[in-house]
């Protein structure tokens, strides 16, 4: 890709090569908000954001060979990048100690040493901050997201819920 051509997907997201990786996620996705998916508004930022999105991982890599351009990318990739990215961004926002998870930890806490005492305490603890943590991910109560999964996604759900369970009670006792 021609210097010019990165610099046009550059100023078209009002970006720099310096800017961080990350405000250039958060630029693609105030820039794409409330536009329509398959406006040509929005398929220019996207492809932008391609292009940026290759030239960050060839500079990353410390490549001194010209950006090539990322391959054509169809209207449905394109359509499905800002969920993509949205997804992505929030995920590396998200800390073990976000404010629900750190809410459900002393609420469960709470909530456990009423019911059952000390042990109470630690597994509700444990629960309410893995709850927590899940609004904290994914912008949803358990209820919501539990409601969104597949039946084999359920099942696992379950599962790596039980794992968590028994590991945080591990590492507390």
């Amino acid at each position: 890709m021609s210097d010019t051509a990165i610099a046009r997907c550059y100023d078209l997201l009002e970006v720099t090569p310096k800017t961080p990786f990350k405000l250039v996620q958060r630029r693609f996705l105030f820039l794409c908000k409330n536009l329509s998916r398959t406006s040509s508004e929005y398929q220019q930022f996207a492809r932008a954001y391609v292009a940026i999105s290759a030239d960050f991982e060839c500079r990353r890599n410390g490549s001194e060979q010209e950006t090539q351009l990322p391959p054509p990318t169809s209207s449905q990739e394109l359509s499905n990048l800002y969920d993509q990215v949205n997804r992505e961004f929030k995920r590396s926002e998200t800390s073990d100690f976000g404010m629900y998870a750190t809410l459900g930890s002393v609420s469960g806490a709470v909530v456990g040493l009423l019911v059952a005492g000390v042990p109470g305490f630690v597994v509700g603890g444990a629960a309410g901050h893995g709850a927590g943590k899940l609004r904290d991910k994914h912008g949803k109560s358990v209820s919501e997201y539990y409601d969104s999964l597949t039946p084999a996604e359920r099942e696992n759900f379950w599962a790596d819920g039980q794992k968590y369970l028994v590991a945080c009670v591990k590492q507390i006792t």
